[in-house]
């Protein structure tokens, strides 16, 4: 078990920005270093602590967590879009049912209309080993569901779901 503040001490951390990129309908959110060169979600070494990001913030669109093992701390992600309403509190049925399952740290993503769970526990290799994301897009009561380890940030809004675990569970 490890609490997001335990999280905020270990060089995991990037700022991003809302970026427009060619081709792509919506804008993206590109990692950068406090400084304002680039991040990459899989080097560390273009990782800080969240202190260091927090303070550089107003330059940037917000801070993200790194997924993945750092300090022997291995977290992943689960991201599920468009199954909530941060306003209000509601959750679909199917994707409460998702949340309470789980029970792991969730916040309310940065669009307001979905959920990001936190928790440690390592994908299967084939997955961290190629960078991959698992996308399930059947899932009624939810726009898309990704799964997420290292080579992946999330954007971290601090926005915790009250009625979830404020640590980050086991969840092998």
């Amino acid at each position: 078990m490890s609490t997001t503040d335990d999280l905020k001490q270990q060089k995991r951390w990037v700022c991003w920005k809302l970026t427009k990129v060619p081709g792509r309908d919506k804008p993206t959110k590109v990692p950068y270093m406090p400084s304002g060169r680039k991040a990459a979600a899989d080097d560390p070494a273009t990782w800080s602590t969240y202190a260091e990001c927090k303070a550089a913030a107003s330059q940037f669109s917000g801070v993200g967590c790194t997924l993945g093992d750092v300090d022997g701390v291995f977290i992943f992600g689960v991201d599920i879009d468009g199954c909530c309403d941060a306003v209000n509190g509601k959750f679909t049925p199917e994707s409460r049912e998702i949340v309470i399952s789980l029970d792991t740290y969730t916040e309310y993503s940065y669009s307001g209309d979905g959920c990001h769970l936190l928790g440690i526990g390592d994908l299967d290799e084939k997955y961290r080993k190629n960078k991959r994301k698992v996308i399930v897009k059947a899932v009624p009561g939810c726009k898309q569901i990704e799964i997420k380890s290292a080579g992946f940030y999330f954007v971290y809004t601090g926005r915790h779901i009250g009625k979830t675990p404020s640590d980050l569970m086991p969840r092998p």
